[in-house]
């Protein structure tokens, strides 16, 4: 990236974070004035934070025709920018990011009819702000940024990490983006609730470096995951095996990571008992036995003992 190329994408991230706080700002007002401002700083963010993607691939792309761009008319601001109705196509068609269309179109004709006629009605109007906001969030860390520079990533991390807290504090703010995810958390086999938001957004897919929350977009490894869920979310201490309690982090019978956890409540799957956050096996209580001589677990299968136990008690 040139230099001039780098100025821009610093102003316009800079700019996109200016807006989006903003937006933050106005929604704790929770008023109409602050609801109308909130929709249309969230529309700007949006339509901002896009173009500073853009101007990753190159400044001309900024440009309504970027075969009429002029370097010193992008160093004036003194030029035609592409329409917000054109930024996700355009960035689709260059960076192939697979973006929604039909979600941005939506924030930026509810900008425009908020702007000439006003507000509709409060609650809609606060769900649009939220839909907003998290196109926003997740734009950023999809696609914004692990592109940019160190210096803009750090600012924007902070940015989302607000964005994060405010959906988790906000009641209407937590159910709409929820309603936003349900379809994509329908297509996970397993999904939990996340130790960082205590949401149930937390897919296990068997990746064992990165299981993601989708509410709040965490990331986290497999054993350092389990662990703080059976802390955070099922409120294991050390003392509830003194106290008479089964341990609920066990090896998995599996892949023999230490990250099988149970019991355990997987959304939609009432029957499921325990979870392997590093290769993603399911087990139900049926599935599953103790060894008479290790007290390991191990598959149910009619032995008493376990493959282990039983090299040692009937050696080759």
């Amino acid at each position: 990236m040139n230099h001039d190329a780098r100025d821009a994408v610093s102003v316009l991230s800079e700019n996109g974070r200016h807006f989006l706080m903003s937006a933050l700002g106005e929604i704790d007002r929770d008023t109409e004035t602050g609801n109308r401002n909130a929709v249309v700083f969230s529309a700007a963010a949006v339509e901002v934070l896009l173009k500073t993607r853009l101007a990753l691939e190159h400044w001309t792309l900024l440009f309504d025709d970027p075969a009429r761009a002029k370097l010193q008319d992008l160093k004036n601001g003194d030029f035609v920018s592409v329409q917000a109705s054109r930024l996700v196509q355009r960035l689709n068609n260059v960076a192939s990011l697979g973006l929604e269309t039909k979600r941005a179109d939506q924030i930026f004709k509810l900008r425009n009819r908020m702007v000439h006629f006003g507000p509709g009605p409060k609650i809609a109007t606060r769900l649009e702000v939220s839909r907003s906001l998290g196109f926003a969030l997740d734009f950023l860390h999809d696609h914004l940024l692990p592109e940019l520079p160190d210096e803009e990533q750090q600012r924007l991390e902070e940015l989302k990490t607000e964005l994060t807290a405010t959906f988790a504090k906000i009641d209407d703010f937590k159910a709409g983006r929820l309603r936003d995810l349900k379809a994509e958390l329908g297509t996970h086999a397993i999904v939990i609730t996340c130790p960082d938001c205590q949401q149930d957004a937390l897919v296990i897919d068997g990746d064992e470096d990165e299981n993601r929350c989708l509410f709040c977009l965490a990331l986290t490894g497999s054993e350092e995951l389990a662990e703080r869920y059976v802390s955070d979310i099922l409120g294991w201490t050390w003392t509830s095996i003194a106290e008479g309690g089964t341990e609920p982090l066990q090896e998995c019978i599996e892949c023999s990571g230490h990250a099988l956890v149970g019991p355990i409540q997987v959304v939609n799957r009432p029957k499921i008992s325990y979870v392997c956050f590093s290769c993603a096996t399911t087990l139900e209580e049926t599935d599953v036995d103790w060894c008479a001589r290790c007290g390991d677990m191990k598959r149910s299968n009619g032995d008493s003992l376990c493959s282990s136990c039983w090299r040692v008690v009937l050696p080759d």
